[in-house]
C-alpha cells in the first residue's frame, strides 16, 4: 500500500502516503496530512523517515510537525 486516502465531512479529511526501498522492501517514511472539511489546503503534515541497519533494524528515525507555518 502506497496511498490511503480518507473522507470526513465532519471532522476534516486525512492522506497518508508510504515509501519503501525497493530493494528490502522495508518503509523508507510516511507522510499524514490533515485537512478542514472542504478544504485542499493541509492544516497539518506530520513527515517519518527511516533507516535501517544492515540486519534490517530501524537505525535512524525522525519525526516532523508542521502546521500553520511552523514546524517542529
Amino acid at each position: 500500500m502506497t496511498n490511503l486516502a480518507i473522507t470526513n465531512p465532519i471532522d476534516g479529511n486525512s492522506s497518508y502516503e508510504y515509501t519503501y526501498d525497493n530493494t528490502t522492501k522495508l518503509l523508507n517514511g510516511s507522510t499524514e496530512r490533515l485537512f478542514t472539511p472542504g478544504s485542499g489546503t493541509p492544516i497539518a503534515t506530520f513527515t517519518k523517515s527511516l533507516t535501517f541497519g544492515q540486519f534490517g533494524r530501524v537505525q535512524n528515525e525522525t519525526s516532523t510537525a508542521s502546521s500553520y507555518g511552523k514546524t517542529s
